[in-house]
């Protein structure tokens, strides 16, 4: 007999696909019962996706309702270990309208779920950003960098502020809606890393990097944070004044946490689409790539 306080979902694998349709969304801590099995079914339906080079993970999420959310946490937080071996050569996100969830309802004659995610292993091809489907607000090229390994926001928001030589203003003005990104990491090193791991510390610095403070906001508790990060305090705070690439609204992207700690907390849930390749075997660390504006249509 089935349990109403449990809700419903499916799981379809296919060779390099799971499509997981579902009546609730995991929360980030999957403290309830329901939620750990679900995760657990999920996570053992992925591990099974394997990419070769030339191959990278795609993931896909989706809510009927809406719901403001960050998809990048929706489509991989629960599920970055499992997926981790098919996300060495690329990996992305992208946010699903309802019409596209109606689509693939119809076409797996299944009802219509609350929600939906899609893993697909797919070759490696041009994003729309290189091909100029999309015209970037704002281009970063070979941004140096002494390694990737690194998983932490404030890291790679230094980077981005630290190189203003290294980007190129489009002339369009401020993305006011939801965006993506491109990026384009090259790497010296031959063997294959987890970019799973890396997705979410990158994707926050690079962020935080395009946006202004809002205009009240004090520097003296974020200054005093500069203590174990790469650079002085002098050029901890003129990085943090440095708003000159900034093509997103005014935003309080970053805080204090605890004592001794930054909070990093940009305007993520409008960041709709993301796509990370690696090129191995370069020269140095480097990584370049694009910011633009995108639609989510319902």
């Amino acid at each position: 007999m089935n349990n109403p306080d449990v809700p419903k979902w499916e799981i379809i694998s296919g060779k390099q696909t799971v499509i997981v349709c579902a009546e609730k969304r995991l929360t980030y801590d999957c403290k309830r019962g329901w939620e750990k099995a679900f995760r657990k079914e999920v996570q053992d339906a992925l591990r099974v996706l394997t990419a070769n080079e030339n191959e990278m993970l795609i993931g896909k999420y989706g809510s009927v309702n809406g719901d403001m959310i960050d998809t990048e946490n929706a489509v991989y937080y629960n599920f970055a270990a499992p997926v981790s071996q098919s996300a060495c050569y690329g990996v992305s996100f992208k946010t699903l309208s309802s019409d596209d969830m109606y689509a693939v309802f119809d076409i797996l004659g299944k009802q219509i779920y609350n929600y939906l995610y899609i893993y697909n292993v797919e070759p490696i091809t041009p994003a729309p950003s290189e091909e100029s489907v999309v015209q970037p607000f704002a281009v970063w090229k070979d941004i140096p960098i002494n390694t990737m390994r690194v998983e932490s926001a404030d890291y790679y928001f230094m980077a981005m502020r630290g190189h203003p030589e290294c980007f190129m203003l489009c002339g369009r003005g401020q993305i006011d809606g939801d965006f993506g990104l491109n990026i384009r990491i090259r790497s010296p090193e031959k063997e294959p890393f987890r970019l799973t791991s890396l997705m979410k510390p990158l994707l926050d610095g690079i962020v935080s990097s395009f946006h202004k403070l809002p205009e009240n906001t004090s520097l003296d508790d974020l200054t005093d944070m500069s203590i174990g990060l790469l650079y002085s305090e002098d050029k901890w705070k003129r990085l943090l004044l440095d708003e000159r690439n900034a093509v997103l609204p005014p935003y309080q992207y970053v805080r204090q946490y605890r004592r001794d700690r930054l909070q990093w907390s940009p305007m993520d849930d409008r960041c709709k689409e993301a796509r990370i390749t690696i090129e191995y075997g370069a020269e140095k660390w480097n990584f370049s790539g694009e910011i633009y504006e995108v639609s989510v249509c319902s």
